[in-house]
């Protein structure tokens, strides 16, 4: 058990996106002062996000870290200071990082959508047996900037350690954008033409004739 409380506070210390954003060779995160004051004004959350890890806490004990990313309001360090996460596993180190993903995704803050989109990334084990998967938040095969879930585990492929703050709301984000909208200058040509957002019942306000030095690919 000493072998896992090493591993697991290497792990959180070495993933926590704090400690690498400090570091003078890393990249300056400019969205480090949002999170700052988001951290002083802190969010409550869903309630069963709430409930899910005050259970997790719970289980975990008092050598267990349950750390909250407060611009996000996904957990960004998770881990205990006395052992690993899960036992060990004869199944691959991606399959495990998912699986627990997956078992722990309301505690994480994400939902089940969310969790499937993930996308795994590996490298090589370290001289001491840690392997890092990395599960990296994408949308329609587009990686999301920061997006990602690292997950630790050792030799025996027991979790040891997870960060990284992923964002919950990219298919809300993506839900609640809006659809593309003719200028108005050619709208009734549009109308005809079946724009998205427009009818075939929509009245003109100006000429369906392009400006000049405009083109409008709609035809009547």
């Amino acid at each position: 058990m000493r072998t896992g409380m090493v591993l697991a506070a290497a792990g959180i210390a070495a993933l926590a996106p704090g400690a690498a954003a400090k570091s003078p060779d890393h990249p300056v995160d400019v969205r480090e002062p949002l999170r700052d004051a988001a951290a002083r004004r802190p969010a409550p959350g869903p309630p069963a996000e709430r409930r899910a890890r005050e259970a997790l806490a719970r289980r975990l004990g008092d050598q267990g870290v349950v750390d909250v990313d407060p611009l996000t309001g996904t957990v960004r360090a998770l881990g205990r200071l006395d052992g690993a996460l899960t036992g060990p596993s004869d199944q691959s180190a991606v399959t495990v990082a998912r699986r627990f993903a997956r078992d722990h995704a309301t505690a994480i803050g994400l939902g089940a959508a969310d969790v499937r989109e993930l996308a795994p990334e590996t490298g090589p084990r370290s001289p001491g047996g840690v392997a890092i998967v990395r599960l990296r938040q994408q949308r329609d095969g587009i990686p999301a900037f920061d997006g990602v879930l690292d997950v630790a585990l050792d030799r025996a492929n027991r979790v040891v350690a997870v960060t990284g703050a992923p964002r919950d709301d990219l298919g809300a984000a993506r839900r609640r954008s809006p659809a593309p909208r003719p200028p108005r200058w050619c709208c009734s040509a549009h109308a005809r033409r079946g724009w998205p957002g427009t009818s075939s019942r929509t009245r003109p306000t100006r000429s369906s004739t392009p400006r000049p030095g405009r083109s409008c690919t709609a035809r009547a």
